[in-house]
């Protein structure tokens, strides 16, 4: 309790006691699932089960480092603090020694300083100093270290940590926040904690080129440090600045001492973080460990480990994208027809062999979109990757050697360059996912691997998709879960504002464990005053409604749906101008509302906002704050987009919100139908309800925060139990929604008297 700034609202009391009681395997399972809605100070909750974890397993307290070390006899003062500490075994002394030196490292503070710890790496001369040669030689300082081993320092891990906390969260931003938490309430409690960053953000090499997409920068990184070899990167300046992130953690700090010692802050905190306590990453961070992928730092390899995952609700989708890809038809032909026009401006200037690669690959390409027919399912039937592109014409491609031509010579953003006269921009990430696409038929082959193009339900667009089945055999959590591989299982705890249903995130991740995880769910800080929450299914004078995709072509229903959704986005606020946020099931719902919506000579007196697949969220979201300064506005938006997640529409930006119908997965997709086979039913509608959730999540964000809720559609009435337990408490039927109009007004007016303006 005594983490957090207040006394704990009852809810978080709850919630710690669960943490507590997963933490002192006090519960059936070694994973616990919490859904915290977003106010619930799910930061605290995290940082205060991590101390509790650490005292449970009685690791003690770190004492202070030594002050007043000389850079001078910094060398003198490792090596004396190694021989203290000797055993029989010389790589124990070694060990030892990559300690000291880093704990010494960390203490130097000046550019010359830096400068003379270099010089030791670089003059052959000072490094013949008996005692140290063969630490300098275990520690490679005579060269550079090789990309996928840190020398010594990956030693060290077992050597220096028995237990760790792994704090994953799904941006580098969320990452900066929960570390200044970490920094401002729990490191006096002595834990060395890092923050792995991206190369994107951490990159300072002087020769970086501008604009460089994140995809491209870790070749241009691996490609600098295997040719001309990076300055950035010796072995003494990564151990330089491993002891700044030591000291730091992280943030503008820790990147700026870097650039000072002249030394990589991206590799600077892997190195720092195989010495730590505490580690945060991200979500496709902690997948690498999981999946052991090559470029892992192994950080799951100690006697015990914490794993505290936060935004889990986007995790499962993190995993999933391990074993698949997907590219739009429009997609292919984008890069296509951008490929294309390229190779017309430039075609002179490149060598032969390049030329005739690059134009293989249009035509590729063209039979991919032109035979895509032949990879359809046929009686939900998948065929393998080698039977479809056998079926494509494609079956003796070389993919692996085109793949390996397109990020050698960072092909995306040059045709990302090639839009024409009033044309769009050209979206970088479409591009990207034909590049996955590709990259995953390169793949040996497997009958695990599936090809096949989808039709979405609307019939309006196509894809093609790659997966990788069987995912339940490759299971991340088995290994790192089972007696059989470690001493004592790893303990995980994931935690989302909006998790639930607990099911579709158990059936994401693990459908096949033998113990199902620990659940909980809390009520919200937020009085129940400030919360109305509505399903209607009627509009007057109509029939119960069902907001299928039939349903979105009658003009009808549009009409209905336009005129009563003006009515609630023009109702006036009792405390000034607010905000209706409206979530539809897809970008295309969007387009056919909008077409109705401009006829109707009513609705555009309020102003009005559309989410597009092509729109920036960020100046879209200005011009609605914009309105409300002066007038109620109203922002349609997809459920499964931008604006459903990770958006914080607080206060007088989501006074209202309205989400029509049910974004179901698309139900013709084979992959979804054996799962819809394998869960009698459930699969799909649990899936959708995890989307609604988190829009529903975006109504109320703080304790004094406010907002009345309508689910707009017949069906909610059969799905109640899978709405998040704060929202299902005050979920009530309306017969209609002009009875919502007035018990909306009504909700607003009593509101007022008990809640202040804001």
């Amino acid at each position: 309790m005594q983490f957090f700034p207040f006394r704990p609202y009852p809810s978080q009391e709850e919630a710690l006691r669960f943490l507590g009681e997963a933490v002192h395997r006090r519960l059936p399972s070694s994973i616990s699932l919490l859904s915290a809605p977003t106010g619930t100070g799910k930061t605290a909750l995290l940082l205060a089960t991590m101390i509790e974890w650490f005292e449970r397993c009685g690791v003690e307290e770190q004492h202070p480092r030594e002050e007043g070390i000389e850079p001078s006899d910094w060398l003198a003062k490792a090596a004396l603090d190694a021989r203290a500490k000797r055993t029989e075994e010389a790589r124990t002394e070694v060990l030892s020694f990559v300690e000291s030196l880093l704990r010494v490292c960390e203490r130097y503070t000046t550019h010359a300083d830096a400068e003379m710890l270099s010089n030791y790496a670089l003059e052959p001369s000072r490094k013949q100093m008996g005692p140290y040669e063969s630490a300098f030689r275990v520690l490679s300082l005579e060269g550079t270290m090789r990309p996928d081993r840190y020398a010594a320092l990956v030693a060290t891990r077992e050597f220096l940590h028995h237990k760790r906390v792994l704090i994953a969260s799904r941006t580098h931003v969320q990452l900066e926040q929960l570390r200044t938490s970490f920094e401002a309430h729990f490191r006096k409690y002595g834990r060395v904690a890092v923050v792995l960053g991206g190369r994107d953000a951490l990159c300072i090499h002087p020769e970086r080129p501008l604009g460089i997409d994140i995809e491209d920068i870790g070749d241009f990184c691996d490609s600098l440090r295997n040719s001309t070899g990076c300055p950035l990167h010796t072995p003494l300046r990564l151990l330089l600045g491993s002891g700044a992130y030591l000291k730091h953690g992280g943030g503008s700090l820790a990147k700026e001492r870097c650039h000072e010692l002249g030394a990589c802050p991206y590799y600077s905190a892997r190195q720092a973080a195989l010495l730590s306590e505490v580690i945060f990453l991200t979500h496709n961070s902690l997948a690498d460990e999981l999946l052991q992928r090559p470029h892992s730092l192994q950080l799951l390899a100690t006697e015990e480990i914490l794993i505290l995952c936060d935004e889990a609700h986007a995790f499962p989708d993190v995993i999933a994208s391990s074993f698949s890809a997907n590219a739009e038809i429009d997609d292919i032909t984008i890069f296509r027809t951008a490929l294309r026009r390229y190779l017309n401006k430039f075609r002179a200037h490149m060598d032969p062999t390049t030329v005739r690669a690059l134009d293989r690959l249009g035509d590729v390409l063209k039979q991919i979109v032109a035979r895509s027919g032949a990879i359809v399912p046929r009686d939900g039937v998948l065929a393998s990757l080698t039977d479809s592109l056998t079926q494509l014409g494609l079956g003796r491609y070389d993919f692996r050697a085109v793949v390996e031509l397109l990020r050698q010579k960072r092909m995306v953003p040059k045709l990302a360059s090639q839009a024409e006269g009033d044309e769009a921009p050209i979206s970088k990430s479409r591009l990207y996912k034909v590049l996955n696409l590709l990259e995953g038929m390169r793949a040996s082959a497997t009958d695990d691997i599936v090809l096949y193009r989808l039709d979405d339900a609307s019939g309006e667009g196509q894809s093609v998709r790659l997966v990788r089945l069987g995912t339940g055999a490759q299971n991340p959590f088995r290994k790192l879960l089972s007696q059989e591989q470690r001493e004592r299982p790893a303990l995980l705890c994931f935690t989302s504002g909006t998790i639930e249903p607990f099911q579709a995130f158990e059936d994401a991740l693990f459908e096949d464990l033998e113990c199902p995880p620990n659940c909980l769910a809390i009520r919200h800080v937020a009085p129940s005053t400030g919360m109305h929450v509505r399903y209607c299914g009627m509009f007057d004078g109509m029939e119960s409604f069902r907001f299928v995709s039939t349903a979105f072509n009658d003009e009808r229903y549009l009409q209905e749906l336009c005129n009563f959704l003006g009515q609630v986005g023009r109702l006036r606020g009792v405390q000034g101008p607010v905000g209706t946020v409206v979530f539809l099931p897809s970008y295309g719902v969007i387009e056919k509302v909008k077409r109705v919506w401009t006829e109707i000579s009513t609705t555009p007196t309020i102003p009005t906002y559309f989410e597009s697949r092509t729109c920036k969220v960020s100046d879209l979201l200005e011009k609605y704050r914009q309105a409300l300064e002066t007038d109620n506005a109203i922002i349609l938006a997809a459920a499964a987009g931008r604006l459903g997640e990770g958006v914080d529409l607080r206060d007088a930006l989501c006074r209202r919100l309205v989400i029509v119908g049910i974004p179901l997965p698309n139900l013709h997709d084979p992959i979804i139908t054996q799962r819809q086979a394998r869960s009698n039913g459930k699969y799909a509608y649990r899936r959708a309800f995890q989307v609604i959730n988190q829009c529903i999540g975006r109504g109320i964000r703080h304790s004094a925060d406010w907002c009345s809720i309508l689910l707009l559609d017949g069906r909610y009435v059969e799905h109640k139990e899978d709405i998040s337990l704060w929202a299902r408490e005050q979920l009530h039927p309306i017969p209609s929604c002009s009875e919502y109009l007035a018990s909306l007004e009504a909700f607003e007016k009593k509101v007022a008297t008990c809640v202040p303006p804001g």
